[in-house]
């Protein structure tokens, strides 16, 4: 199997109909650059029938209870495959084209992450109310704790 070239880490909060909006925006994402998807679902609601159906380059785990998003992302982060990461808070509506320009941020040795707006769609949410944010593992290894 390839190493993707960059692991999307989201962190599932919220019902289905989000989480499913979420996942189709995944699917839709350009081709390249080549990515894994890691769901971490946090104790979210009726997930279980929309998660067990997923096949292709994803992974999905699951948390007992809820462990926020921090504990998510460490979690995510773990099971990745690359060294590069793309981490969402909650079930966000990525552009087809939102990892390229990420990534090539990142292209830059002084450029330890990059950030890009991300869409949330839904009763009461601005539909830019979370971000993606994509950096180096190595970068983020440097890091106390």
């Amino acid at each position: 199997m390839t190493m993707p070239g960059v692991s999307v880490i989201v962190h599932l909060e919220g019902g289905p109909e989000r989480t499913r909006r979420c996942l189709e925006a995944l699917a839709a994402l350009d081709a390249e650059p080549a990515f894994e998807a890691i769901l971490i679902d946090d104790a979210a609601a009726d997930l279980g029938e929309l998660l067990g159906g997923l096949s292709g380059d994803v992974q999905v785990l699951r948390n007992e209870r809820r462990e926020g998003f921090v504990a998510a992302a460490i979690q995510g982060a773990d099971a990745a495959g690359s060294d590069t990461l793309v981490l969402l808070r909650g079930p966000a509506l990525l552009a087809r084209d939102a990892l390229a320009p990420l990534l090539r941020a990142l292209e830059d040795p002084e450029h330890a992450a990059a950030c890009a707006a991300a869409g949330v769609d839904g009763p009461g949410v601005h539909p830019t109310a979370t971000q993606a944010l994509a950096f180096r593992r190595a970068d983020a290894d440097c890091l106390p704790g």
